[in-house]
This record gives C-alpha cells, structure tokens and sequence, in this order.
C-alpha cells in the first residue's frame, strides 16, 4: 500500500504494515502465494534496491503470520535504474 506517484514517501515499515494487513483482511487464506508487480511510479522511486527492501520488510515483520507466500514479479523495477539513467536519450546511448 504507497501513496501512488504524487503522494508522500512513506516508511518501508509502513507500506509493509499497511499492505500485509490489508491482505489478511481481504485475500483467502487458501491462496498459495502473492506476487506483487512493480508498475508506473516515480524515476526515483520502486527500483531494484526500493522494492526489494518493501517486500523483504514485509516477510521479515509478519513472519509465520502469513497463510500464503509472498513474492514479487518486479520486472520494471528490476530494470527502473536502467531507465532512469537512460530516459530514451540518444545521448545516454552506449
């Protein structure tokens, strides 16, 4: 849960609180696992280093608490450095 692209940056121990519990509250328990994805956020925010610490923060906080597995599909994220350094310039072209 993050404030989307305009909003305030929030603490990981927040968006890790606030998502894992709105999960329990409204996903079953009977699902075997969640796998987030990264999507349009900020240049500067949810790359490889940012969304790899929200989702460890939340496995390591709620630990034994969860009835599924989390993951992360963060294919955008993986790559944000890349094209935050890049930004489509023919300039920044290798």
């Amino acid at each position: 849960v993050k404030n989307g692209i305009d909003g305030p940056r929030a603490p990981h121990e927040t968006v890790a609180k606030l998502t894992v519990e709105t999960l329990l509250k409204t996903v079953p328990k009977e699902l075997p696992g969640i796998f987030f994805l990264s999507g349009e956020t900020a240049l500067d925010e949810d790359n490889e280093e940012v969304a790899t610490i929200n989702l460890s923060t939340m496995n390591k906080m709620y630990k034994g608490q969860m009835p599924w597995h989390l993951s992360f599909s963060y294919g955008k994220a993986l790559q944000k450095t890349c094209i935050a350094t890049w930004l489509g310039k023919p300039e920044n072209n290798a």
